[in-house]
């Protein structure tokens, strides 16, 4: 079996940056079941928070955003040490091996997938982290915009009101939705592994190289 060096390079190398991964990504579908939880967590989450008075969601989201941010943090840490321990484990001829074994989906390899279901955990996080800052940045009741609404005419407290039910609950449900994230990272290492162990009796058959005519004829 021989694996081609060129398709390989091209499928492995084609992303330039950070968003080029996240669009590749976005190839891969979320599971039903976890589409599911997101949509009840989100239901729920919109139904036990409204009626709670504005003053009180504010505050609610100052020390949400403050407190999940080192948790966030922390969560991605332990993830790229996992990372890294994982791409460790699973040695480079094994993942060429996975890259040609097994099924393409999405017009994604085993192993092109497998790297970017785990990398775009790492991004949403990098994202909620950033929202999380920007919000803490700009929120607390001795913000100037705190004062400078509640001061003023009643649509305005309204627009307040509305503003902080939808970022409460945005604070929440994504938290929600990287809790699953979570749990898909860690289905996807094992799943990574397992494939590598069956892949792996195959290891000695295969060389990387440009096919040639005899072994691809027309």
């Amino acid at each position: 079996m021989t694996v081609n060096k060129k398709k390989l390079k091209d499928e492995l190398l084609k992303e330039k940056h950070l968003f080029n991964v996240y669009f590749s990504a976005r190839a891969i579908p979320f599971s039903k079941k976890n589409k599911i939880l997101l949509i009840v967590f989100a239901f729920l989450s919109l139904f036990l928070s409204y009626g709670i008075p504005s003053n009180e969601l504010y505050e609610k989201i100052f020390t949400l955003s403050s407190s999940l941010i080192g948790t966030v943090v922390t969560v991605t840490g332990f993830l790229i040490a996992g990372y890294t321990i994982f791409c460790s484990v699973v040695s480079p001829k094994l993942s060429i091996l996975l890259f040609s074994f097994g099924k393409t989906e999405h017009g994604l390899s085993e192993l092109k997938r497998a790297h970017l279901s785990l990398i775009r955990v790492f991004i949403y996080c990098l994202f909620y982290t950033s929202v999380l800052v920007t919000i803490s940045a700009f929120s607390g009741t001795h913000n100037f915009i705190y004062f400078h609404i509640e001061s003023s005419f009643s649509f305005s407290k309204n627009l307040f009101y509305i503003i902080n039910y939808l970022t409460f609950n945005f604070i929440l449900i994504f938290f929600f939705f990287l809790v699953i994230q979570l749990g898909s990272f860690i289905y996807n290492i094992y799943h990574t592994i397992m494939m590598t162990i069956v892949a792996y009796p195959d290891l000695y058959k295969f060389k990387i190289g440009e096919p040639s005519d005899k072994e691809n004829p027309p």
